[in-house]
């Protein structure tokens, strides 16, 4: 009996041990799917996040892998309904203090390349350049100039040379000087005279004798073919040089991009002049412009206000001039928009 009772214990407690077991393992069966299907979950997240990273870096590098091989990679969708009506040509003056040589190179003959879709005016400064005109009358220098000069000529890209007066107190006679210089060695188109801020009433007989000076030689012989006179004035020119005719482009705005463009004041002569009284230019120099919404909206306002050259910068002070804007080729359509808008409406 004690056997028996026993054994029958010992067929329980194995039974106990195999049910133990078996349920054990039916937890760990019901687990196992759990865990598996966590590890999927977990997959199909990590597969979302590579995909969404695919996506980002398509957005991000691909449309800068287009621009690189774009030949304007800076230039925007221009709506035509922005884009104004001007009355006559705008021209690009471009005030090119760099030195043709070096990194300099590459600057220049960006002018000549976009010189085939707008008429560009180069202003070329050797002084700012790292060289200098030499003193004397008559001298002829020769320098890295001659061919670089030589070679935006032949492009057809008008071309002044800068002359610095001092606000008016530098000795006429070597301003003339260096007017001879551009003039009958380097055969460009005319001068740039720098008056900063100085066309003054009191100033007036000086600048009109460099203006009779360029028209003519010492012996009052008409100079041919007729050099270009640009008045480097910075401001509003007295009245004076619009009734007696003292230049041909005055510069009549050299200066940061906003405010003060924005809120400029033209004079009663150049508010007159686009109707004929008296046939001149005006041009606007404008500098720290930061993109190229700025740079639309300075040009916008040239012509509103009637200006014939302009020039839009995102170069800063002490020398904005050292180098050409980031959106140059932008500016470029730009205005070469604007001129096709006059052509198109000028079409009989």
């Amino acid at each position: 009996m004690s056997r028996r009772i026993k054994k029958k214990d010992a067929i329980s407690l194995e039974q106990n041990k195999n049910k133990s077991f078996n349920d054990s393992n039916s937890e760990k069966n019901n687990k196992k799917p759990l865990v598996e299907n966590i590890a999927i979950i977990g997959g199909l997240i990590g597969l979302l996040g590579a995909f969404i990273g695919l996506i980002t870096a398509i957005i991000t590098f691909v449309p800068n892998i287009v621009a690189f091989f774009k030949p304007d990679n800076n230039a925007p969708s221009i709506p035509s309904s922005s884009i104004p009506f001007s009355s006559s040509p705008l021209n690009i003056l471009v005030p090119l203090y760099v030195n043709p040589g070096g990194n300099g190179f590459d600057l220049w003959n960006e002018i000549i390349d976009s010189s085939n879709n707008v008429p560009i005016t180069v202003i070329v400064n050797p002084s700012r350049g790292g060289w200098s005109l030499p003193s004397g009358i008559g001298s002829c220098p020769e320098s890295i100039y001659n061919d670089a000069i030589t070679k935006l000529l032949d492009s057809g890209v008008k071309t002044i040379g800068y002359v610095d007066t001092q606000e008016g107190k530098r000795d006429i006679n070597q301003v003339k000087a260096d007017i001879d210089i551009y003039l009958n060695c380097y055969h460009v188109n005319g001068v740039f005279i720098e008056s900063k801020y100085a066309a003054t009433k009191e100033n007036f007989n000086y600048y009109y004798a460099l203006f009779w000076y360029t028209r003519h030689t010492a012996g009052a012989i008409d100079r041919v073919p007729q050099p270009l006179f640009f008045l480097g004035a910075g401001n509003n020119p007295s009245n004076e040089y619009y009734t007696e005719i003292t230049f041909d482009t005055a510069v009549i705005f050299d200066g940061v991009s906003s405010p003060a463009w924005a809120d400029y004041s033209l004079n009663n002569y150049t508010n007159k002049k686009h109707l004929g009284e008296p046939y001149t230019y005006t041009a606007a120099l404008i500098h720290s412009a930061p993109d190229i919404t700025t740079m639309q909206f300075d040009i916008n306002k040239a012509v509103e206000r009637h200006i014939n050259y302009i020039y839009v910068t995102d170069d800063v002070m002490n020398n904005p001039w050292d180098s050409l804007p980031s959106y140059w080729r932008s500016e470029v359509d730009y205005i070469r928009e604007i001129n096709s808008n006059l052509q198109s409406t000028a079409q009989p």
